[in-house]
Parts: structure tokens; sequence; C-alpha cells
């Protein structure tokens, strides 16, 4: 994320190089051995200074300096504009697949429900209780990851400044030839050689204020999604609200001992009272019954489906027989 605050760098570089320009002889050992000294601890190449240029104004050779300096101010849009096209893929594919993994998702946990009515048993995973809740949260969670990441809008963002930085390279290569249009097959005079000067200056300018543009944007992003996340961390958890279930057996007495009752196929619990009482998770419920009959010695199930809602007691009467 702390990207974007490299491209600056290309910038000034630049405009470094455009102040240098109105020394007669650069000096430029002390900064060879500050680059070679660079180089050497590894530096990388797009956070150090622009390569130093010597530049000469004597009457016959002001055209050729003024061809180095705009080299080195088209140099540097390029490679501002090449950092912001090259970064904006990665962004995009982030950004794509946390939504596109959010609508998902989140078109499941409003399916989930519908789902489970469609199968009898509740051993099959998409039928259990609180699947569509998990769906939610897990859509939430890459809403919030691409948020933080600044991936969507980052690409945005990246794309708006290549196009802008595109847009002026197109522009300083039409101003640089009405300026060298002015000069003919003649050297440029001192006057037309500080307005040349003062033109670059002016696009590596714009360049630093399109940075500048784009990383405050960034910033102001960054802060919002930092607040965001530590008011998610500090939020407390989310109670579910349960539901109640009373399972009645109305023919107790015609049983022999114990009535046995699972629930979403756990293990079975024996039970010797009429009724039994459960707190479950709101959704789609699976009871089996079972119960030996004391007249013929022969042992019942049944099984049922219960679609359990939030905050309600639930009541199932059953005759086993």
């Amino acid at each position: 994320m702390m990207a974007p605050f490299r491209a600056p760098t290309f910038a000034v570089a630049a405009r470094n190089n455009l102040a240098s320009a109105s020394r007669i002889d650069y000096p430029s050992s002390m900064a060879d051995a500050k680059s070679s000294a660079q180089k050497e601890i590894g530096v990388p190449r797009d956070l150090r200074p622009a390569e130093a240029a010597e530049f000469s104004w004597a009457d016959s050779q002001r055209s050729g300096s003024l061809k180095k300096l705009r080299d080195v101010v088209a140099d540097k849009i390029d490679m501002t504009a090449g950092w912001y096209m090259r970064g904006k893929k990665g962004r995009r594919i982030f950004g794509r697949s946390a939504r596109v993994g959010a609508m998902v998702l989140a078109t499941l946990a409003a399916a989930q429900p519908t789902i489970a009515e469609m199968y009898q048993s509740q051993n099959h995973f998409w039928s259990r209780p609180g699947i569509a809740t998990i769906c939610a949260l897990a859509a939430a969670a890459l809403l919030l990851l691409d948020r933080f990441f600044g991936a969507s809008t980052g690409w945005v963002r990246y794309m708006t400044a290549g196009l802008a930085l595109n847009d002026l390279r197109d522009e300083f290569e039409n101003a640089w030839r009405l300026e060298t249009a002015a000069w003919g097959e003649q050297e440029p005079s001192v006057d037309q050689t500080k307005h040349a000067v003062t033109l670059l200056y002016g696009f590596i300018v714009r360049v630093n204020e399109i940075v500048r543009t784009e990383t405050e944007a960034w910033k102001a992003e960054f802060q919002s999604a930092l607040q965001q996340v530590e008011e998610y961390a500090k939020a407390a958890p989310r109670k579910i609200e349960q539901s109640g279930l009373k399972v009645v057996i109305t023919n107790i007495d015609k049983l022999d001992g114990a009535w046995r009752i699972s629930v979403n196929g756990g293990e079975a619990e024996s039970v010797t009272s009429p009724e039994k009482t459960f707190s479950l998770t709101p959704g789609q419920t699976q009871l089996v019954v079972e119960a030996m009959l004391r007249e013929s010695k022969k042992t019942v199930r049944r099984e049922e489906i219960v679609m359990l809602k939030a905050g309600e007691i639930s009541t199932v009467s059953l005759s086993l027989s």
C-alpha cells in the first residue's frame, strides 16, 4: 500500500535535473559517488535520483542541452505513467475476485434456506442451520479486505492517473514541437532557451500534481479503511437469536420404557418424560424419534423436518404407533 509514494520520486528527480540546467558546468563527481553508493547498498532504481546530466549553455551548445533536458522530462513522464499502468493490473484482479466472490456468497446466503428445504435429511452440508450466516459473513469479509487493500478503488485511481499522464505525454510532444519550430535551423537565443526550460519545468510540476492528487486520494481512502476495520474489531459479537423446540409424545402410556430422540443427525438422547425441550439455531431442523411399543414389542421410528424461526418456540406432537 505504500507503493504510491514512490512515484513522486520520478518527478522530483527530473525537477532536480531542470534546476541543475541553469549551471554551465554541472559538478557530477559528488552525484556520481552518491549514485554508486546507492547501487552498492541495493537501493531500488525507482527510489534513486535521476542520473546526473551535464548541460552547457554556450552559443553553439544550447540546442543540444535543451534536447537532453527534454529527454529527461519525457523519460520521467513515461516512467511515472508506466508505474501506474503496471500497478493497476494486480489491483484489478484482486478487486474483481473479491467482489465476485462476495456476490456469489451473498447469493448463497439468501438461497440457503430454500436449498435446505429441498433436502429431506439434515445430513447434507448445505441443509445445516447456520450456513447462510457463514456465507454472509464471508461475503462481508471479502468486501472489507477489498476496501482495506484499496484494490477496486486503487484500480480506478491508477487508471485515472495513468490516462492523465498519457494525455500529458501527448501534450508535451506537441508543445515541444511548437517550441522547436520557433528556432528554425538556428541555435535558440537566450530568451528562447529560458522559455524552453520554463516550459519543461511546467510539465514536471504537472506530473507532480497528478501524482500528489492520486496519493492524497489513496491516503484518505486508507485512513477511512483503517477506521472501519478498527470499528469492526471493537464491535461486540452479534448474538444469534435462538429458537425453541418442544417435542411431545402423545401416547407415552403405550411405550415400553424410554424413547430416544436425535436432532440434526446428532447422538440419540434417551427421554422418559412425555416431552423434551431444545434450544437450537434458527433454520431447518431434522428430528428422528424411536421407541418400542409395550404390547407388540415392535420398534417404531418417526422422522420429522421442522423449520424453526428466531425467537419462537415450535411444538411438535408425535404419536408413535
